[in-house]
């Protein structure tokens, strides 16, 4: 009897602490999956066991939180907020949990989205990898913001390899997302920037002719800046000349973007017959008569653009061929000028792609054509140019850097009194306000101006910043010494050292730099006008031809004094500047200022 009792109780103790462990186990949420099998196996039957479970799982979704783990709308968009919010951990753990009875792919995403927007690439990564372990397939949306995001950060050590790696992933027959023409553009960007041209090759030659994978006007963009980060002008006119046979059927829209890639692949070349052909680039899309062409003869061993090439092309022959037509090694047919005709700032729809519809010509062209004419050093040229553009018909409204391009076109020819025209030009518009910049570069159109009247010039641009509040910077005043000197006056060497001392406080600024711990470039900067400064008193000192007021050379001589010892004190900071003294002044004595 006391043997059975003593069983009796054995069993009431193990049942207490088999149903105490199974309540721990079905409370705690986060682990109920794990010991589902233990208790199947070891606690309880397996119908009570599936019976717990079924209501553990109700319990979790029968609160405040109940709708968003069914609705995969409502969870990407409580996600967005979170990321929103900044709470990036509560938004991960939701996108988790909702991983295990959801199609999430959408919430995912806004995680990926919003850390490559913050520039957490890694982070980016790493979500996308948890994602696919958790069953979640990524879709078309995913490699292409995974892939746009690569471009864009197309100087990591790991982004090419990895954009590689993702559209090779993609072309695999097992994936659920094949490549389209939109994630082939982002592949072949990150392979432009890296400069890794044989990569394009390889991917340009396995699209197909047709359809919506065909190459876009985006795809030959593309492949023409590779081309130009390879310096490869030959393959690009070759490509120009199938894009033109392409736009002459109908069967691709050219626009404004394609045209100014294909012109910097030909002033990337040093040859002028190369530069001139931006010109006959823009005649061809967009009608625009190029004024130089009836003075050239034609070379007739050319024939890209006269009558076809007699040339097998073997890199591109896959994208000039069309379905069904010829062999991709007879030559290329010749394809005339289009005839003028509408002319639209947008993409033509469906079936307008025929080049009587041409693309408007923008702020895009209009710097293309300039900077050809300053490679040609024509200023004539570019100001023919620019009145045809920014009149009627197309009345392009320059930007602030087209007005760059304009004066870096008269710094070629020297034009220091046009430049000043030009700033005038960028106040009379609100939305051209000339910057430090805009006035830098116009500075050494006056340097470049030497004997003539350039100083005076420069004099005037000064009076026009300080009238427009225009911050005056170290390389502004280093300019406009140097365009004194280049004058060979003394008088413009003493007016332009009063002027400097005016309007710049050189050992007040090094002070704040050296507080501030400023890189050493920039003091470099700030030491290099010292010297310059310096360099005009030590030649008004020793010159014969400058005539002193009472007392003056001695003020000249203690002002150089102190630039000695302020050159002195901070050349050091500036890595070294103090060494090229000599050479500095070499050059200010000679007056070689370019």
């Amino acid at each position: 009897m006391k043997i059975i009792s003593t069983e009796i109780s054995s069993a009431i103790y193990e049942d207490r602490t088999t149903t105490t462990t199974t309540s721990t186990m079905l409370n705690c949420h986060a682990c109920w999956r794990q010991n589902l099998a233990a208790l199947i196996s070891t606690h309880v039957p397996r119908r009570t066991a599936y019976a717990s479970a079924v209501r553990v799982r109700e319990q979790r979704f029968n609160g405040r939180n109940s709708a968003l783990y069914r609705d995969p709308h409502k969870l990407a968009n409580a996600v967005k907020k979170q990321l929103m919010q900044g709470d990036d951990n509560k938004a991960l753990q939701m996108a988790r949990e909702g991983s295990r009875t959801l199609n999430s792919v959408v919430s995912w995403n806004h995680i990926i989205g919003h850390n490559i927007e913050r520039g957490h690439l890694r982070v980016a990564f790493k979500a996308f990898n948890d994602m696919k372990k958790m069953s979640i397939f990524p879709d078309t949306y995913t490699f292409t913001i995974m892939l746009n995001a690569l471009a864009e950060h197309a100087n990591r050590p790991s982004a090419h390899e990895r954009a590689l790696q993702l559209y090779s992933s993609m072309s695999n027959p097992n994936s659920p997302v094949e490549p389209q023409i939109v994630h082939t553009n982002a592949v072949l960007k990150v392979c432009a920037r890296c400069r890794d041209i044989d990569s394009i090759w390889t991917i340009v030659s396995k699209l197909p002719l047709s359809g919506l994978n065909a190459p876009n006007a985006i795809t030959y963009t593309t492949l023409l800046n590779g081309i130009h980060g390879a310096n490869e002008v030959e393959d690009g006119r070759r490509v120009w000349a199938g894009i033109l046979s392409r736009w002459g059927t109908g069967k691709l829209w050219v626009d404004e973007q394609l045209v100014c890639a294909m012109g910097r692949v030909l002033l990337s070349s040093a040859k002028p017959e190369h530069r001139k052909e931006v010109f006959k680039v823009i005649e061809q899309v967009f009608g625009i008569e190029n004024p130089i062409s009836e003075k050239e003869e034609v070379n007739p061993e050319d024939q890209l653009y006269v009558g076809g090439t007699t040339k097998p092309i073997t890199e591109i022959k896959e994208l000039l061929q069309t379905s069904g037509e010829g062999d991709p090694n007879t030559p290329i047919p010749y394809v005339p000028l289009p005839l003028r005709g509408q002319t639209t700032r947008d993409s033509p729809t469906s079936g307008s792609n025929s080049p009587a519809t041409r693309p408007m010509p923008g702020n895009s062209v209009l710097g293309l054509a300039i900077q050809a004419c300053a490679k040609l050093e024509n200023k004539d040229l570019g100001r023919h140019y620019w009145k045809t553009l920014t009149a009627a018909p197309y009345s392009v409204r320059p930007d602030t850097e087209n007005y760059h391009e304009l004066l870096r076109l008269l710094r070629e020819s020297r034009s220091g009194p046009e430049a000043l025209d030009v700033l005038h030009a960028m106040l009379s518009h609100r939305n051209t306000t000339p910057t430090p910049k805009s006035f830098f570069i116009a500075m050494s159109c006056c340097k470049r101006e030497g004997r003539g009247p350039g100083f005076p010039t420069a004099n005037k641009m000064l009076t026009l910043m300080s009238e427009n509040n225009v911050r005056i910077d170290v390389k502004i005043v280093t300019s406009f010494l140097q365009c004194a000197v280049k004058t060979g006056i003394p008088a413009y060497w003493k007016s332009a050292l009063k002027t400097a001392e005016d309007i710049f406080d050189l050992s007040g600024e090094l002070d704040k730099l050296v507080r501030k711990k400023a890189d050493g470039e920039v003091i470099e900067r700030h030491v290099e006008l010292g010297k310059w400064m310096q360099g005009i008193i030590h030649r008004l000192l020793e010159s014969t031809e400058v005539s002193w007021g009472h007392g003056e050379r001695v003020v000249f001589e203690r002002k150089k004094g102190k630039l000695v010892r302020l050159i002195e004190k901070f050349g050091w900071l500036a890595g070294g500047a103090e060494g090229v003294g000599k050479k500095w002044k070499a050059k200010i004595m000679d007056g070689n200022i370019e």
